[in-house]
């Protein structure tokens, strides 16, 4: 069920011009992204959430995945992320194209305040966006458009299981193994900046190293 906040005060991006609407937002809890179902029930789940109106979803198989709801929305054309849930939860949120844009664009400002924008290669430590739905990944595909060479140390799939995998273990008891997903991911990325890194390393190119490492939330 769509929570009261949302179904009672929402407010089209579109009516926010001045300070002063800024106050007809609603205030929204974060547990409300937090408090959602498995299986067929997340794709209700995320189509009350949602405030704008919903594209034909098609979704296969009658037990689907948390990934294969996400994706079969992402494929309608919205924009649906979650967070890494470092939290023991993942916090999942739809948004549309506009809005998602919109962040995305924030972010960037902010990236081209922080980060040479002029750099000859670049090797973006978050994941790959076309390859996950975390936010992290997804928010930077624009890394393309800004510089020439981009390289993605994780240039693998990270699905929420294996997200959910890494986060089950940090609260673990100490010295707890990584799975072998886990591992395997791991040596992937090293082995990709350890590549990247003494290919361009002595060059006289200038190089750069974009984001934390994937490693340090999975």
């Amino acid at each position: 069920m769509l929570p009261s906040v949302l179904r009672d005060k929402k407010c089209p991006s579109d009516d926010i011009k001045t300070v002063d609407d800024l106050d007809t937002i609603p205030l929204i809890p974060d547990a409300t992204f937090k408090e959602y179902p498995s299986g067929k029930n997340f794709a209700y789940w995320l189509a009350n959430v949602y405030t704008d109106d919903l594209p034909a979803i098609v979704i296969k198989g009658s037990n689907p995945a948390f990934d294969d709801v996400i994706n079969a929305f992402n494929a309608a054309g919205m924009a649906v992320s979650y967070s890494s849930g470092t939290s023991g939860r993942h916090t999942v949120i739809p948004r549309d194209q506009k809005t998602f844009k919109a962040a995305q664009y924030a972010f960037a400002k902010l990236r081209a305040y922080m980060i040479d924008p002029n750099a000859d290669h670049a090797l973006q430590l978050f994941p790959k966006p076309t390859r996950t739905n975390l936010f992290t990944g997804k928010i930077c595909s624009f890394t393309d458009d800004v510089y020439p060479d981009v390289h993605y140390a994780a240039d693998v799939e990270i699905s929420t299981e294996l997200v959910q995998q890494s986060m089950r273990a940090s609260r673990g008891l100490k010295g707890k193994g990584l799975s072998n997903a886990q591992s395997g991911v791991l040596r992937k990325i090293v082995d990709n900046s350890t590549q990247w890194i003494e290919r361009y390393g002595k060059s006289e190119e200038s190089i750069i190293l974009i984001g934390r490492p994937l490693y340090s939330y999975l």
